[in-house]
């Protein structure tokens, strides 16, 4: 029975501490630290150089790091990366989300040009309850005992590039350019994107790989696995060394959003340890998103404006490039405000005057304006004039309302002219018509231009090459004529010709006008004579010897015969070159006459056609 009862007030006493606002609570054996290691870089992505790449040192830190946690079985190690492969800064902090991490610890090597850096750095962030100081200060101590490099300094950078990223505490999350949000967020990737998810995030800078002396402790042997195992103890310590308070309820670490259904957990109020980490929602909710203004255009008195949104959970890992995201985006349409017009300006209607009165829009100040028309004068005709054919007549008018006078012209009427005679114009001499005025008589005469002939081409005798010709032109109107002569319009010779001489016929060299035909004789060649070859026979009937004789150009034979009796041929024989056959008389040579008539007929036939009918024809000119 009492033992019963001391359980039961054992029992009292400890669901009241549940009460109290924070409760202290000894580590259970189901309850572990989650530590994500990243490895800085990697694939495309080197980082700075020392004897080797810095991908390839913070992989080398990360991985002892790891297996020295892992021999500790309260902890939980997730690595980003395990070989040389690329991962953005928001797939490093999504993983670390998927496993629920309590902190990420990015390792990196440094690097500075133009400068003597040398040490250790640990970059946390800039919001205080994402920066745990105490284990960026142990890491920096253990580090720098290990390796024997000096502690450069602990950092908290915000962003300081062109366009400034703010946190917004609400969502929990960076956006760009938003002041109002809050503070100004942190510059490096790795404490920003582990805040989104609702846990800190720290980069270790283990040493400069730009400085001689760092490079030299870090590529020692060993110095990676010492270095490594450095990260681990001091994240142990931190973790370990001090008993946990447990706040009783819950913190919301990632609100519900279009992407995740949030996380929420309880913190120890010592360390960044968190217990019982579960999900706000269900599931994500698909309206949950953090607008921000991506476009604006104001709507004004006359026209609708829109806000275009976009939302900044999409919009930031799209940026980044992880792949499954897609925009999320809305428009909103804002109304025109139409005008608020307000009286600026006003004018009273009176007798002659228009009423106006402006207004003025007190958004946009377009003015416009309602016009009230004023009666205007009341005008009666008091006398008047008559106007003529070249005097305007006048009419006075005065307001019956406020005596206003008012004097009006009535124009002149103009002359009303009517034809009295016409007189036509001829090829030399223009007409004339005279008109007068049928209301005052006055007279006007209107004289045309002389026409001059409508000459006409009667006949046309075409000019030849000495001759002249003539155009011969008749008026059409009076029968007057004109005769034009026109010049000869001289010869036109084309390259000379040749009639070569043969063996009786003289040759020439001639032109010829391509016009008339007409031919100009410029160099004769004498003929050339026959060139007659012998050969004889012995006619043995007559005792003769017979000689037969043929030109060698033209082909002109004839025989002679003489007695036997001859002892050798007579040279006397031989006709001289002279001599003119016409027994057998060649073609060719026959060809040589008939050209030569054909030219001198040529010629005279158009010396012919030259002469006039009816006149004696002068001599032809010569071939």
């Amino acid at each position: 029975m009492l033992r019963k009862f001391f359980s039961a007030v054992f029992s009292f006493i400890l669901l009241s501490s549940l009460f109290v606002g924070a409760s202290v609570q000894v580590f259970g054996e189901n309850e572990r630290y989650v530590v994500v290691i990243d490895a800085g870089h990697g694939g495309h992505d080197e980082g700075a150089s020392g004897t080797m790449h810095e991908s390839w040192y913070n992989l080398q830190v990360a991985t002892y790091c790891a297996q020295k946690l892992r021999e500790d079985s309260r902890f939980e190690v997730v690595m980003t990366r395990t070989g040389d492969y690329f991962l953005t800064v928001a797939e490093r902090g999504l993983i670390a989300a998927e496993a629920n991490a309590d902190i990420i610890i990015s390792m990196h090597f440094n690097s500075i040009r133009g400068s003597d850096y040398s040490g250790i750095e640990v970059y946390s962030s800039v919001l205080d309850e994402f920066n745990p100081q105490p284990l960026c200060e142990l890491v920096a101590e253990k580090l720098s005992e290990a390796s024997g490099l000096p502690i450069h300094d602990l950092y908290r950078r915000s962003d300081d590039g062109g366009d400034l990223y703010y946190w917004n505490p609400v969502y929990n999350w960076d956006v760009l350019g938003d002041s109002t949000s809050g503070i100004v967020s942190d510059y490096y990737g790795i404490p920003t994107w582990a805040a989104k998810f609702g846990f800190p995030g720290i980069i270790i800078e283990h040493g400069y790989l730009s400085n001689e002396s760092d490079l030299e402790v870090i590529d020692s042997p060993d110095m990676m696995r010492t270095m490594g195992e450095a990260d681990a103890e001091a994240i142990v310590e931190y973790f370990t060394s001090h008993t946990h308070e447990y706040e009783n309820s819950f913190r919301v670490d990632q609100r519900v959003s279009c992407f995740s259904a949030g996380k929420k957990s309880r913190h120890c109020k010592h360390c960044c340890h968190r217990v019982d980490v579960q999900s706000v929602a269900s599931a994500p909710d698909p309206d949950a998103h953090f607008w921000i203004v991506e476009n604006l255009q104001k709507a004004d008195c006359e026209h609708t404006g829109f806000t275009q949104y976009v939302c900044r959970y999409m919009q930031s890992f799209i940026e980044k490039g992880v792949e499954g995201y897609t925009a999320h985006t809305k428009t909103v349409a804002v109304p025109a405000y139409g005008h608020d017009w307000q009286v600026k300006y006003t004018r009273e209607l009176t007798h002659t005057q228009d009423g106006v009165t402006i207004y003025e829009c007190t958004r946009c100040h377009k003015l416009r304006s309602d016009v009230t028309s004023a009666e205007g004068h009341s005008f009666e005709k008091i006398s008047h004039t008559d106007p003529d054919c070249t005097n305007d007549g006048e009419e006075i008018l005065e307001c019956s309302v406020c005596g206003k006078r008012q004097t009006k012209t009535i124009p002149a009427l103009g002359h009303d002219y009517v034809l009295v005679s016409s007189t036509p114009s001829v090829c030399t001499q223009g007409g004339e018509k005279r008109y007068e005025c049928s209301r005052c008589g006055f007279e006007r005469i209107d004289r045309s231009v002389t026409p001059g002939h409508d000459m006409r081409l009667k006949e046309r005798v075409e000019p030849g090459c000495e001759e002249p010709g003539h155009e011969e032109f008749v008026c059409s109107v009076c029968g007057y004529s004109e005769r034009k002569t026109l010049d000869p319009v001289g010869h036109v010779f084309g390259d000379p010709s040749i009639i070569e001489p043969d063996c009786v016929t003289p040759g020439i060299e001639f032109i010829r006008c391509s016009n008339c035909g007409d031919t100009r004789t410029l160099k004769e060649f004498p003929a050339l004579g026959h060139e007659y070859t012998v050969s004889d026979t012995y006619d043995a009937d007559r005792d003769e010897i017979v000689y037969s004789f043929l030109c060698v150009r033209c082909g002109d034979s004839f025989v002679q015969t003489f007695p036997a009796s001859h002892a050798a041929f007579p040279a006397a024989l031989v006709p001289e070159p002279e001599t003119t056959r016409t027994r057998l008389t060649p073609v060719f040579y026959i060809a040589s006459l008939a050209a030569v008539a054909a030219l001198i007929a040529a010629s005279l036939v158009t010396v012919l056609k030259k002469v006039p009918s009816g006149e004696p024809a002068d001599d032809p000119a010569e071939p």
